[in-house]
């Protein structure tokens, strides 16, 4: 009798990914295939969609992701991809720039670039079943976020107010404030009570800051000194 040879781990992980059902009903599970290693496992600059791809030893191309749909119409271009890659690209989307660097090249996060081994230190901390071949960093050389523009290290009142200042100039060209609400929530992934949050704090920070402040002049500083 011959003994069959147990299935490769990250073989395993991927079948399992390409047969899950997606969140849609009506779209048939992801025709997605292996991921080619031989070309992976040298990379290091790469997108995040893409990363999240790999920790299912999927080949991103394979997925049905459609990336000109964002820049034509706004529409999100991962939204039939399998439900359980969509929940590790929001988890992993939401560490991006905290956790592990990110240079957000693309207006959608997703789309960002980070290094890949440094991404995989975090994933195998995140995700045990990571492939076996996943290029894993094994000491990040630098801090966590390292790979960064300024966007990336800005305030929460700097983020408010550049959400302020991107919805102004869409609507500065004629265009409608809740497709620029669409389009920005589809790329940050963020909800419309947060988004709705975050706007009307930059609001109240621009009214508190344009406030005139009462001049003190040389008589008005005289009262008050005689009133002492």
């Amino acid at each position: 009798m011959v003994s069959k040879k147990p299935p490769d781990k990250a073989r395993t992980i991927g079948s399992r990914f390409r047969s899950a059902a997606t969140g849609n009903p009506d779209i048939k599970p992801s025709r997605s295939r292996p991921a080619n290693w031989l070309k992976w496992q040298h990379m290091r600059v790469v997108e995040l969609w893409q990363a999240v791809a790999l920790t299912f030893d999927v080949e991103p191309d394979s997925l049905p992701v459609y990336l000109g749909a964002f820049d034509v119409i706004g529409d999100d271009p991962f939204r039939i991809c399998p439900a359980a890659y969509l929940d590790r690209l929001e988890i992993a989307t939401s560490n991006c720039g905290t956790t592990f660097g990110i240079v957000p090249s693309h207006a959608l996060k997703a789309r960002g670039v980070i290094d890949l081994p440094e991404f995989g230190a975090w994933a195998a901390a995140t995700w045990p079943d990571l492939p076996e071949r996943f290029p894993i960093a094994a000491k990040v050389a630098q801090p966590a976020g390292t790979l960064t523009s300024k966007a990336s290290n800005e305030t929460a009142a700097e983020r408010d107010e550049r959400c302020l200042k991107e919805r102004e100039k869409w609507q500065g060209g004629g265009r409608l404030a809740k497709d620029w609400d669409k389009k920005h929530m589809d790329s940050t992934r963020v909800s419309p009570s947060e988004l709705k949050r975050r706007l009307s704090a930059a609001r109240k920070r621009r009214k508190a800051a344009e406030k005139p402040s009462t001049p003190t002049t040389f008589a008005s500083g005289l009262g008050a000194r005689n009133r002492r």
